[in-house]
C-alpha cells in the first residue's frame, strides 16, 4: 500500500525527472516527456495492490488542465492564427466526418451486442467531443449507470493506446501518406526561441504565470456560479476559460512574460501522469470482450477514415492529427499534441476545434443513436 501523499509527489515530480532525462540523457533523448509520464503512471497502476484514490487524482489532474490552458495561450500569436484557419477547420470538419461515417457503418458487424445503437451514440459523443458528451449523449439515451461505468473503461483503454501511439512516432507515419506541415507565418528569432518545448523558466516568471491563471480561472469559476448556482458545468467552464485566456492574450504585458508556454506544459504533464495512474489495465478489460473490440475497432476506423479523407482534400500530417486530437481527446489534450509535434502554430487552431466538438457532439451522438435504430439496424 502506498500513501496518497506519494501519488501526489509522483505527479507533481515526475514531470520535472522527465524533463531533465529527455534533455540531459542521451538514451531518453528521442521519447517525449509525455510518453514517459504517462508510461511511468501506467506502470504504478499495474503494480499489483497499488492504490490510488481515483476521486483526487481526477481532482487534481482536472485542476492541472485548468490551469495550464491559460499558460498555454498567453503567448498565442492571435493575428496569425487566420492563416492556419482553413486547413485546421477542414481537418476538423474530415475528422467529424469520419467519426459519423464509422459510428453509422461499424455497429453492423456487432449487432449481437446489447444497446449497439446507445453505445454508438455515446461514442460518437465522446469521440467528436468529450467524456461529459459521452455521458450526456448517454442520459439523453436513458442508458443505465452500468453500461456508461462499462463503455467509459473500454473507451480509456482504447484512448491510453491511441495517446501512446501519438507520443511515439504517429507523426512520423502520418508523413508517409500526407504532406508535411508548412507554415506561411513569419518568426523571428524571439518567436523561434519561446517555440521551444519543455524550456528551463525563471522560479518568479513561473509564479506570476500560475497566479495570472489562477486568478482568470476563478473568474470563469465565479462566472459559472453566478449563471448556474455551481460549477457542474464543465463545457461553459472550458469555453470561459479559453475565451478569457485569448482576450488576455492581447496585453502585451502578459502577452511578453517569459514562461507561460513552458509552464503550462509542466502542468500538462502533472495531467499525462494523472491520467496514467488512473490506467488500471485489470479493470478496464473486465468487461465484455466484445464492447472492448467494437470502441476501439469504432476508434481506430474512424482515424484511418480520417487519413484518406486527409489525403484527398491535401492536408498536411500535422493539421491531420490536431484534427483528430480535437475530435478523439479535446482541449486537454492539445497542447500535448502540439508539444510532441513541435508546432506551437496549432495550438489556438486546435483548441477552438476541440470546444467546437464539445458544442457539437451531444447532437450528434443523438442524432447517430436514433438514425440507427430507426435506418439501419
Amino acid at each position: 500500500m502506498v500513501s496518497d501523499g506519494f501519488n501526489i509527489l509522483l505527479m507533481v515530480m515526475l514531470p520535472f525527472l522527465s524533463i531533465k532525462l529527455v534533455k540531459n540523457v542521451p538514451l531518453f533523448s528521442k521519447i517525449s516527456p509525455v510518453l514517459l509520464c504517462y508510461g511511468v503512471g501506467i506502470i504504478f497502476a499495474n503494480i499489483p495492490d497499488y492504490r490510488v484514490n481515483e476521486p483526487q487524482i481526477t481532482k487534481l489532474f482536472e485542476f492541472a488542465v485548468i490551469l495550464a490552458i491559460p499558460m498555454l495561450l498567453f503567448n498565442a500569436r492571435i493575428n496569425d492564427w487566420k492563416n492556419l484557419a482553413g486547413k485546421s477547420l477542414l481537418s476538423f470538419i474530415l475528422g467529424v466526418i469520419a467519426v459519423l461515417f464509422s459510428a453509422l457503418t461499424f455497429p453492423l458487424l456487432f449487432k449481437d451486442l446489447p444497446n449497439i445503437s446507445t453505445l454508438s451514440g455515446m461514442l460518437t459523443g465522446v469521440y467528436v467531443g468529450g467524456t461529459p458528451n459521452m455521458q450526456a449523449v448517454g442520459i439523453a439515451l436513458e442508458a443505465d449507470h452500468n453500461t456508461f461505468i462499462k463503455l467509459n473503461a473500454a473507451e480509456v483503454a482504447s484512448g491510453g493506446i491511441y495517446l501512446l501511439v501519438l507520443a511515439s512516432g504517429f507523426q512520423q507515419l502520418v508523413l508517409k501518406v500526407l504532406n508535411p506541415y508548412h507554415s506561411d507565418i513569419h518568426q523571428n528569432e524571439d518567436q523561434a526561441e519561446s517555440d521551444v518545448p519543455y524550456t528551463e523558466v525563471k522560479p518568479k516568471y513561473a509564479l506570476v504565470n500560475i497566479l495570472l491563471s489562477l486568478g482568470l480561472t476563478g473568474l470563469v469559476l465565479l462566472f459559472s456560479k453566478l449563471l448556474y448556482g455551481d460549477l457542474q458545468h464543465p463545457i461553459f467552464i472550458m469555453i470561459g476559460i479559453t475565451t478569457i485566456s485569448l482576450w488576455a492574450s492581447f496585453s502585451h504585458k502578459i502577452h511578453s512574460l517569459p514562461g507561460g508556454y513552458a509552464t503550462g506544459e509542466y502542468f500538462l504533464l502533472i495531467f499525462c501522469t494523472g491520467i496514467g495512474l488512473l490506467a488500471d489495465f485489470s479493470e478496464m478489460f473486465s468487461g465484455s470482450l466484445d464492447l472492448i473490440l467494437f470502441t476501439g475497432g469504432l476508434m481506430v476506423m474512424s482515424i484511418l477514415l480520417h487519413i484518406v479523407l486527409c489525403y484527398f482534400f491535401k492536408i498536411d500530417a500535422d493539421n491531420m492529427i490536431i484534427g483528430s486530437t480535437a475530435t478523439i481527446f479535446g482541449p486537454a489534450f492539445i497542447g500535448q499534441i502540439t508539444g510532441i509535434l513541435k508546432n506551437k502554430e496549432l495550438l489556438v487552431p486546435g483548441m477552438i476545434m476541440s470546444l467546437m466538438g464539445l458544442a457539437i457532439a451531444n447532437y450528434l451522438g443523438v442524432m447517430v443513436a436514433k438514425i440507427l435504430v430507426n435506418f439501419i439496424l
